[in-house]
């Protein structure tokens, strides 16, 4: 499901793809920023989980978001 998301967000424009569409996050990149923040959030709440799960350690890595938009920006620069 995320290729097929990834994948239909790649063949946008620039312009298309962060146009305000009067959606409640704007545009679809504030829309795919949100799911990425979101999900950041709770698999950091996760690795505090007693059980340890070994799989969510690189999660630890990812930066604490300082805002809605600065990680979205972390993650497109590391490709």
């Amino acid at each position: 499901m995320n290729n097929k998301v990834n994948n239909a967000a790649a063949t946008l424009t620039q312009a298309a793809f962060t146009e305000h569409r009067g959606a409640y996050f704007d545009s679809v990149s504030g829309t795919l920023n949100h799911i990425l923040v979101a999900d950041i959030i709770c698999l950091k709440r996760y690795t505090k989980h007693p059980m340890d799960f070994p799989a969510l350690a690189p999660v630890l890595a990812l930066p604490d978001p300082a805002s809605l938009d600065a990680l979205l920006v972390y993650f497109i620069l590391s490709f």
